[in-house]
């Protein structure tokens, strides 16, 4: 009765775990590594965010440059009625030609248009035809007036308020850009180290399912041996106890597994489940090598201080305040702008007028002064910023410099485990043949150099993702 209850449990937990491996199989999507992070810098939270707000910022960008391209107006009028009696209406809101004398109707067309250009020419045209009844639509020229008026600020050069948004707004924009191009390369790095993470707890779990059947068959031989009385109830029970130990681990790292996996399509923005990763390799293979002296402190820092991206969007920062300066400076000096203006209107001679005009603020009571003070203010902050961060990086550089020591050490230490493994494996050849162990002993020395490999692997995993995350700091 014993031994039949003992089958049933372990029929009943081999199912378990089969059914829990083919559950997740069968929900497996394949797909391959560079897939799988393509669809991350599509899908994943942080990076989606930045993208929207890179176009919110081109289409403002977008809406500010229209406003200082062509704006081009159409008004459209028609009017009817007796001179004398609607004179004061017309005149006040309608412009009523002279030659309407008697009662009737008047037609009035208008076409207005203004330009900026970034370097400072403002345009604006306005063309307007009245045509009273009766509608012929003959002899344009006598009834259209036209004006040009053009204006251009000569000294200083400065960009008007409008540009000043725009040169602004583009400032964010490219800062933007390479905030995101460093997230980007950042999370890519994680999910490499996700991706390393998940491959080696699928090839642990896969030699812990190994150990559970050599276990499961040792116990059931344990279990007729203790039947026939050839072995006792203590052996009984420590077979029991090892079956139940290999379960658990075996457990464990399924749940491991899947937490693992399911962080991994999360951080990808994917749907939660099971990925089967193929062609991991390939994307490997064409990670550039970094080609560097990973422990010559100096020689990175000179890298990170012309090319680490978060010093990159600093220095865009301080140069774009550097401009503002340099306008606010220029606000103080006098303005030289010039002028043209011509006008066609029917019946007389075409006018014309240029000319140049300055404007001098002789006293703005102090309000010059302190927008400079409130520039250089932001130039110094700038300054203190950049100083700040450069001892901050090269702070966070040693730590990075220092894993990656701690995992080159771990590295060698994991080879000579694997080299003792490997040893043992061929003395646990030698000792089955001379019948010293047992075919599931040697079995399960197998496992363990199997794991130590595993190990290895991984702690050479570790060194890569260390050193890619040196080069991604230094900028390359």
């Amino acid at each position: 009765m014993y031994r039949k209850n003992y089958k049933i449990w372990q029929l009943l937990s081999l199912i378990a775990v089969l059914a829990s491996l083919l559950g997740t199989a069968a929900q497996a999507e394949e797909i391959s590594l560079t897939e799988a992070f393509q669809r991350g810098r599509e899908n994943n939270p942080e990076l989606r965010e930045l993208k929207e707000e890179l176009l919110t910022l081109e289409r403002g960008l977008a809406q500010l440059m229209s406003s200082l391209d062509w704006q081009v107006d159409f008004s459209g009028q028609t009017s009817y009625g007796k001179r004398d009696e609607i004179k004061g209406l017309m005149q006040t809101y309608y412009p009523v030609d002279n030659k309407l004398k008697e009662e009737g109707g008047q037609l009035s067309l208008s076409l207005q248009s203004k330009k900026t250009y970034l370097f400072g020419l403002n345009i604006k045209s306005n063309l307007s035809i009245t045509e009273v009844q009766p509608f012929k639509f003959e002899n344009f020229e006598e009834k259209y007036d036209y004006s040009l008026d053009l204006s251009q600020r000569l000294y200083p050069l400065l960009p008007s308020e409008e540009e000043k948004k725009y040169y602004r707004l583009e400032n964010e924009w490219k800062i933007a850009q390479i905030q995101r191009a460093a997230l980007l390369k950042t999370r890519e790095i994680d999910w490499l180290e996700l991706y390393f993470k998940l491959d080696s707890l699928k090839k642990s779990q896969q030699l812990l399912a190994q150990n559970y059947r050599l276990v499961e068959a040792k116990a059931e031989q344990v279990l007729e041996q203790y039947n026939i009385g050839e072995a006792g109830k203590t052996q009984l029970l420590a077979a029991q106890i090892e079956l139940k130990e290999a379960e658990i681990a075996l457990k464990d790292a399924r749940s491991k597994e899947e937490q693992a996996s399911s962080g991994f399509a999360q951080a990808l923005g994917l749907d939660e489940g099971q990925l089967k990763l193929v062609d991991a390799e390939k994307y490997i293979d064409q990670l550039p090598a970094g080609d560097l002296n990973y422990q010559d402190l100096d020689g990175l820092m000179e890298l990170v201080v012309n090319d680490n991206t978060r010093l990159r969007a600093l220095k865009r920062k301080f140069a774009f305040q550097e401009r503002e300066l340099k306008w606010q400076k220029a606000e103080g000096k006098p303005q030289l702008n010039a002028v043209g203006n011509y006008k066609h209107n029917p019946g007389t001679d075409d006018e014309w007028v240029i000319g140049l005009g300055v404007i001098y603020n002789i006293f703005d009571s102090g309000r010059q002064e302190i927008a400079l003070a409130e520039q250089l203010a932001e130039l110094e902050s700038l300054q203190l910023e950049r100083q700040q961060l450069l001892q901050q990086l090269r702070s966070e550089l040693k730590g990075l410099q220092n894993q990656l020591a701690l995992n080159l050490l771990n590295l060698d230490g994991k080879r000579l485990a694997l080299e003792k493994a490997e040893l043992e494996l061929e003395l646990a050849a030698e000792q089955l043949k001379e019948g010293i162990i047992t075919e599931q002993q040697y079995q399960q020395q197998i496992l363990r150099e199997k794991q130590a490999e595993i190990d290895r692997e991984t702690a050479q995993h570790q060194v890569l993702i260390s050193k890619r995350r040196i080069i991604d700091f230094v900028g390359l």
